[in-house]
Order: structure tokens, then sequence, then C-alpha cells
């Protein structure tokens, strides 16, 4: 049994790779545009995400900029 407390410590037994993949599951699902979901195609950069959308995309507490002139503010 998992107590409530020990959620924030899960996060530890992730692999590098299983770590990456979670972030990039993340940002696709919110609607975010990921090439490349592994690391390694530009020196000390892990994941890219844009927002290819015309609204703000929050994923709190980061804020993903339009691509052109944004709809509405998140």
């Amino acid at each position: 049994m998992v107590l409530e407390e020990d959620y924030h410590k899960l996060i530890e037994l992730l692999s590098p790779y299983e770590l990456e993949t979670l972030v990039f599951l993340i940002l696709k699902n919110e609607g975010l545009f990921v090439p490349a979901w592994r690391g390694g195609t530009q020196k000390g950069v892990d994941i890219i995400a844009r927002n290819l959308r015309d609204e703000y995309i929050k994923i709190s507490p980061i804020i993903f900029e339009p691509k052109g002139k944004p709809k509405k503010r998140v």
C-alpha cells in the first residue's frame, strides 16, 4: 500500500529514459508539438516542445506562447 505522502518518491524510481518519456507524454497530451522525444539531437537539450496552436497552453506553472496572434490568455 502506497501512502499519500510517498507519491512524490515514486518519480525517483523512474530511469532517465522513463522520465524523459513521461515528460514527452505530458507535453504531447497537452497539445504541444514535440519533434524528438529523446535527447541528443541538440547539445544540452533533452526535449523541445512547441505550441503550434493559436491559444496559450498552460502546464502549471509554465505557459507556452501560441505560434501566432493569441486568441486568449490563460
